[in-house]
């Protein structure tokens, strides 16, 4: 649950992750909280908020999503094979999420990037006006930094909202942790 945690403070925007962190002991509420499940849940959460992917994939995952939520639930997942091969796709499907957001902050960093290029381009863009085909292939080259841009922007925003999405579904299934029963 710690690396959970983690994982989704250091992904999200400064402030956002300082709200975040100031919301876990809110979330938890009490003490005595059985937090032993809740990340079960979450990576179950996860794999159902996952794209849509062809059928043969996705017959993979379901049996997942199935035994985390017994494991959420507090039942065994009796077939051993099953639950070795369910934490390992539970850890490669922590790890694409991971790498997901990586990505989504380069995709960010891309995006001053591509603003300076865009920039860079326009100013050549202007010193190339004296020659009516420079010029026309200036400005084709800054309409296409601008859509990359713009591109990786859509990018990044996508990554923030997942890593919105993911705080939120983590702090609900905290304050929705039952009492440990002594």
């Amino acid at each position: 649950l710690v690396k959970i945690c983690e994982n989704i403070f250091e992904a999200l925007p400064a402030e956002e992750g300082k709200a975040f962190f100031a919301a876990i002991p809110d979330a938890v509420g009490s003490d005595g909280k059985d937090l032993s499940r809740v990340p079960w849940a979450f990576r179950a959460a996860e794999l159902r908020a996952l794209p849509a992917v062809p059928s043969h994939i996705q017959d993979v995952i379901d049996p997942v999503i199935a035994g985390m939520d017994l494991m959420a639930g507090g039942d065994d997942w009796h077939d051993a094979a099953d639950a070795a091969y369910a934490a390992y796709a539970a850890a490669r499907a922590a790890r694409a999420v991971a790498y997901a957001a990586y990505a989504a902050a380069d995709a960010a960093r891309a995006v001053d990037a591509a603003r300076a290029a865009a920039l860079a381009t326009a100013d050549a863009a202007r010193a190339a006006a004296r020659a009516v085909d420079a010029a026309r292939a200036a400005a084709l080259a800054t309409a296409d930094a601008a859509r990359a841009a713009a591109r990786v922007a859509d990018a990044a925003d996508a990554a923030d909202a997942a890593r919105i999405r993911q705080r939120d579904t983590l702090l609900a299934l905290i304050a929705a942790a039952p009492i440990a029963a002594e």
